[in-house]
């Protein structure tokens, strides 16, 4: 649980510096730290698909009891963003690289 909390946290942190960068028109800092967050969510993401793939092969899936069942509800509602987040993150990349950043 350490590292994917570590992940999210880092990432939060670099998506953070990501607007910093963009606010000062740095496209390359700015690349670097959307590419970062990236790394961090969609190493999150991987290390989840695995924990659940390890409890569902053991059995414990959400229809074993009430705990199971709100811990990957709540899990699963911490990797929803980072799912959604990488193409509207990509998207604006594109679309920052394409026209460039305000002035």
């Amino acid at each position: 649980m350490a590292i994917e909390t570590a992940c999210l946290l880092l990432s939060s942190f670099t998506c953070g510096m990501a607007s910093i960068a963009a606010r000062n028109s740095n496209r390359f800092w700015f690349q670097v730290a959307m590419g970062v967050t990236c790394i961090f969510g969609l190493a999150f993401l991987w290390i989840e698909f695995h924990e659940f793939a390890d409890l569902f092969a053991r059995g414990a899936g959400p229809s074993r009891s009430a705990f199971l069942s709100a811990f990957f509800t709540l899990v699963g509602c911490h990797g929803g963003p980072r799912l959604g987040g990488h193409p509207v993150a990509t998207y604006h990349d594109d679309t920052g690289a394409r026209q460039g950043f305000p002035r």
